[in-house]
């Protein structure tokens, strides 16, 4: 039972009841429905203040009204407070429904079809080979697995993945140990302890002879260019490890998809570096390295900042794949700052915007920058770019194609800028469109005339104390939420 819903359709009826007409959809209503601070005022209770202006009636006159003709089952009384109505759930019902659902869904009791044809990729224990299962890895391991379950529960495909640790020059140094001081038998035996005590020998004896660091790497780069020997070593040892671990996880319980770790990538690096020497030819660049500590005294972070990987850009979207079956979408006419491209996908994922378009001199969605402040959500809403490249900023050239497309795909278009002609935000004529594109310049400039001029909305959102203006991404969750499909 959603007693929520349940109620909000109490007070929608009750409103057409008592005054003839409901100003607000049971969606709104449940949308501000509270739980009260205090079990004694109730489960939930109802504010009547947003129905004053609409009634014309004070909202104490107004729940006095309402608390007459609300009568549930499910109801044991309902109280008018003040400007409030406080509703008491039936306890004995609401326990006799949920031991009758359980009996009769038994081991599915809760499980919904909601993940149903989503993926999430939950990463957990991520143990590193060559070393023991420790308690360092006991919380993400028991937290990862949970989330799987809870997850498959809810109809989504998850796929556990255990990213081992598996490469680094430190397996060449292992490899160096082993050929030193190990045998296959004395490993066999000590598993993966004896590996153990091996690199912590190696590092001992490193001390005292320097040139066993080079032999070290020497071994690392053989498995990188695949040499026989070196991977047949290393492949044993990460077996010896994942044997060694996969007692823990029967005993815990805990099941895992994938194990490709860190050296699954190893032939994926050079088409990499082959797609930059063609995009760049002859490209020569100095490169300097240093020891950890001179980056801390150079930079003062902790932390480096240079590049810690290359991804490959998936392929660009159109307007038309991102806009199918979309609602609600956000336009961004040449936002030249990351953060406020960041925070704008945030607030879209977050606020139910479908899908964002981009025009050409928008800053990049997937600047690192922008990723970083979007919480990674850059990856999650769906997003294209729109309209011509005029190659400067402030001209809304992009509305020329970008406008009638927007149109030819249902979509009202809204532009968020103060002028004499503008609408307030909550005018109901916006919330009402089935379709609308919601158009946001940068900083300072805002959007171009032309883009005004051709958008069949200009809305201005309300402020006071005399202030004219918000930033982009502020005043872009103010819009998402206020125009967000209810």
């Amino acid at each position: 039972m959603d007693f929520k819903i349940m109620i909000a359709g109490e007070i929608a009826s009750a409103l057409d009841i008592a005054f003839g007409n409901a100003p607000l959809s049971a969606d709104e209503i449940a949308g501000l429905l509270e739980l009260p601070p205090d079990s004694a005022m109730g489960d939930y209770a109802f504010p009547c203040f947003k129905l004053a202006r609409s009634l014309r009636k004070a909202p104490p006159m107004i729940a006095g009204e309402l608390v007459k003709v609300i009568n549930a089952d499910f109801l044991s009384r309902v109280e008018a407070v003040g400007g409030y109505l406080n509703f008491f759930i039936d306890k004995a019902l609401y326990a006799s429904s949920v031991i009758g659902e359980v009996l009769d869904k038994g081991e599915k009791y809760g499980s919904s079809d909601m993940g149903a044809g989503k993926t999430i990729c939950i990463d957990y224990s991520s143990i590193n080979i060559a070393k023991r299962f420790h308690i360092g890895h006991l919380s993400t391991t028991a937290l990862g697995n949970a989330l799987y379950k809870i997850y498959s529960f809810l109809g989504y495909k998850c796929v556990g993945i255990n990213h081992l640790g598996d490469w680094g020059t430190q397996f060449g140094k292992m490899i160096a140990a082993y050929k030193h001081w190990g045998s296959r038998e004395m490993v066999e035996q000590g598993g993966v302890q004896a590996l153990s005590d091996l690199y912590v020998k190696f590092h001992a004896e490193a001390e005292k002879d320097p040139s066993l660091d080079d032999e070290g790497r020497a071994w690392f780069k053989k498995i990188e260019t695949g040499d026989e020997e070196a991977i047949s070593i290393w492949q044993w040892f990460k077996d010896l490890t994942l044997k060694d671990a996969n007692r823990v996880y029967d005993m815990l319980g805990v099941k895992f998809d994938s194990y490709a770790g860190e050296s699954f990538y190893n032939d994926k690096m050079q088409p990499i570096i082959d797609e930059i020497s063609r995009r760049y030819p002859g490209l020569d660049l100095p490169a300097f390295i240093l020891p950890h500590g001179q980056l801390k005294k150079l930079t003062g972070f902790e932390l480096t900042r240079g590049a810690l990987g290359a991804f490959r850009r998936p392929v660009p979207a159109s307007v038309e794949d991102v806009c199918r079956g979309a609602r609600r979408v956000a336009v961004l006419e040449d936002i030249t700052n990351h953060t406020n491209v960041g925070a704008i996908f945030r607030s879209a994922a977050a606020l139910g915007i479908d899908a964002v378009l981009v025009t050409q001199a928008c800053y990049d969605p997937l600047y690192r920058r922008a990723v970083r402040v979007s919480m990674g959500t850059v990856f999650q809403v769906p997003w294209a770019r729109i309209g011509a490249d005029s190659g400067a900023t402030g001209t809304g050239s992009w509305a020329h194609d970008g406008i009638p497309l927007l149109h030819s795909l249902g979509f009202k278009t809204a532009a968020l800028a103060l002028s004499d002609n503008s609408i307030s935000l909550d005018n109901p004529q916006l919330a009402a469109e089935e379709k609308l594109a919601l158009v946001l310049g940068t900083e300072g400039d805002g959007l171009a005339a032309h883009t005004i001029a051709n958008c069949d909305y200009t809305v201005r959102i309300p402020m006071a104390h005399q202030v004219d203006s918000l930033n982009v991404a502020a005043a872009s969750a103010v819009a998402f939420w206020e125009l967000r499909v209810r």
